[in-house]
């Protein structure tokens, strides 16, 4: 499994390789590289429905191009817990576990 979007290019380490699996998210990660002055190539396979975009970079411009795909993935990112339910049930929950564990330290001090 892997967590991460790109990889040194299989055949020549100069390079980097990034993929996204979605045209749209694709075209704004190459222009904030055009934004950034980062070169690359842009390639893809598969049909549309099925579509993985590669970008080929180099390690000169690595860099900016790591900050480039963390600025696309932190706008696309889905929340970590989605309901907001369940964000204050837990954060309850937590808040309940460490008054306990401030309860059990006063009351072992005697």
């Amino acid at each position: 499994m892997k967590l991460i979007n790109y990889e040194e290019h299989p055949a020549d380490n100069r390079y980097y390789v990034f993929r996204f699996y979605d045209e749209d998210i694709a075209n704004e990660f190459a222009e904030l590289l055009a934004s950034r002055n980062v070169t690359f190539e842009r390639d893809s396979e598969g049909v549309e429905q099925d579509i993985t975009v590669y970008f080929g970079i180099h390690k000169d411009h690595f860099k900016d191009a790591l900050w480039c795909n963390n600025m696309i993935h932190a706008k696309y990112r889905r929340p970590f817990i989605p309901s907001a339910v369940g964000r204050w049930v837990l954060l309850l929950f937590v808040a309940l576990m460490i008054a306990l564990a401030f309860i059990g330290f006063f009351k072992a001090q005697g």
